[in-house]
């Protein structure tokens, strides 16, 4: 899939002018002319309570903007964030830097993930959540995500490379997590974001063929809401030699949960891509108002009031009058054009 409708998406939602008349109307072209160029795009960061991968504002609004840059000019604006986390020594910082220092010192470091185990279910939420922020930087500004960070998450969260029984964690405290976990990493395979070996894409597959005949269906967005990837899941399953009723125990549970034919609701799912990626990306609309041309005595002088004497209380109140008239005359055709 190209990442052109999600662009679209951002300019139709956030291309709204105010101001001089206007409140919320949508202005979309006015938005792309005002991004055409863009070369830098600017975050700021000023507490450790809140980092880039913790949360989805962070990639939504900066890596949204990126995308619809990027969908404008063919390319990816420079991506900095402003880091006054010590304000004895800020600093502005590429976004690649910036993630992947807040990549090693918590997500793939045992110290943090210890202390998330010591929570229970929220840490393992937390952990989830972590892969899908990574998942939201890589969609939208895919130079900021290697192969190596989600070779690393991987090896990290499903290979457990430290020891910390990370299988048995998530079994006890949230196994829904670990599947979304597994499914997501599975997706942004399938999708073309992450070039993984054999080895990894099969390993990913029977993890998360096994959760779901173990533990039932968690249901998230990536998973009984996308029939591609669980169609996926069944083909490339079969080509790697994943045990026929492991695979069919999971078509059974899915189709299930979602109430459809897998390869039915698929095909329906890639209609409506091929349909969205077809639109035009903007859609012109009518414009009403007054067309200023050049008039052929434009060169005229403009008339001059006459001078002060006898006429002075004829002439006196159209001179007044006539910018209340027209201010009342533009704030009419306005109100009327809204």
């Amino acid at each position: 899939d190209s990442d052109r409708p999600m662009a679209d998406e951002y300019l139709s939602k956030m291309g709204h002018g105010y101001g001089n008349g206007f409140w919320g109307e949508p202005m979309e072209d006015v938005f792309r002319l005002a991004l055409s160029g863009t070369e830098k795009v600017v975050h700021s960061s000023s507490t450790m309570l809140y980092g880039a991968l913790d949360n989805d504002d962070f990639f939504m609004y900066m890596g949204g903007l990126a995308a619809a840059v990027r969908s404008i000019d063919g390319e990816s604006p420079q991506m900095v964030v402003t880091n006054t986390r010590d304000p004895g020594q800020p600093e502005m910082t590429g976004i690649d830097k910036f993630l992947g220092a807040e990549f090693r010192t918590r997500y793939v470091n045992p110290t943090w993930i210890e202390g998330m185990q010591r929570e229970g279910y929220a840490g393992a939420g937390e952990m989830r959540a972590f892969v899908e922020y990574l998942w939201g930087w890589d969609a939208t500004v895919p130079e900021t995500v290697d192969d190596a960070m989600w070779q690393e998450s991987f090896a990290v969260y499903v290979e457990d490379r430290h020891d910390l029984d990370m299988k048995a964690f998530f079994d006890e405290h949230s196994p829904h997590a670990y599947q979304d976990i597994t499914g997501r990493m599975v997706e942004t395979i399938r999708k073309g974001y992450w070039a993984a070996d054999d080895a990894t894409t099969e390993r990913l597959l029977r993890e998360h063929v096994d959760s779901v005949a173990t533990h039932g269906v968690g249901c998230s967005e990536h998973t009984c809401g996308n029939p591609r990837l669980l169609r996926y899941v069944l083909e490339q399953g079969a080509a790697m030699n994943i045990p026929g009723p492991a695979l069919d125990a999971y078509r059974a549970a899915m189709e299930e949960a979602i109430g459809a034919d897998i390869e039915t609701a698929a095909a329906e799912a890639e209609a409506f891509v091929r349909w969205n990626e077809s639109r035009p990306a903007l859609t012109t609309t009518s414009i009403e108002g007054f067309r200023m041309e050049e008039s052929a005595d434009a060169a005229e002088p403009l008339p001059v009031p006459p001078a002060s004497g006898a006429d002075d209380g004829v002439w006196a109140p159209l001179w007044v009058g006539a910018p209340v008239l027209g201010l009342l005359a533009v704030w009419r055709w306005r109100r009327n054009r809204g």
